[in-house]
């Protein structure tokens, strides 16, 4: 007699679609404009800044995270996942990307060099819970040209 243990690394099923979504640094509309015009458009909107990523599955999916320069010191957040968020503290200039690897816990430039370094004492990498999960994207230079997109499969144990 004997026995064999086996370990699975990723014991998720994933699904065989991958879904993609964008998220944009959020700007605001709205007040006035000259010459006035009537009726009159009151207060600000935001616009941007937050999406919703749905889960299919009945397990914690692990997204792929890219976060395009122009941005200074960039944050997304899973609000689903209790508040918890990933912050780089560093300037991603224009054509440059940060991609974060929830999987492998990796951040990286450009897909090469690490930037783990940089990562905010705060940080978590957090999960896609099963559902609709809402995301929020922000960062601190106010240019709003930087983007975001998540990439993920919903998961299944």
């Amino acid at each position: 007699d004997f026995t064999i243990n086996l370990l699975a690394v990723d014991p998720r099923i994933y699904s065989q679609t991958e879904t993609t979504s964008t998220v944009y640094i959020p700007t605001s509309t709205g007040g006035f404009g000259f010459p006035l015009t009537f009726p009159l458009s009151f207060g600000t909107a935001r616009v941007g800044g937050s999406i919703t990523c749905n889960n299919l599955g009945n397990f914690e999916s692990l997204p792929l995270v890219k976060m395009y320069g122009n941005l200074v010191s960039p944050e997304i957040k899973n609000v689903t996942d209790d508040n918890k968020y990933i912050k780089v503290n560093m300037t991603i200039v224009s054509g440059d990307y940060i991609e974060i690897d929830f999987s492998e816990h990796t951040i990286m430039l450009n897909g090469t060099a690490s930037r783990y370094l940089y990562l905010d004492s705060g940080s978590e990498f957090w999960k896609l819970k099963p559902g609709i999960n809402n995301i929020t994207f922000k960062d601190s230079g106010g240019d709003i040209t930087g983007y975001c997109t998540i990439t993920y499969k919903s998961a299944w144990i």
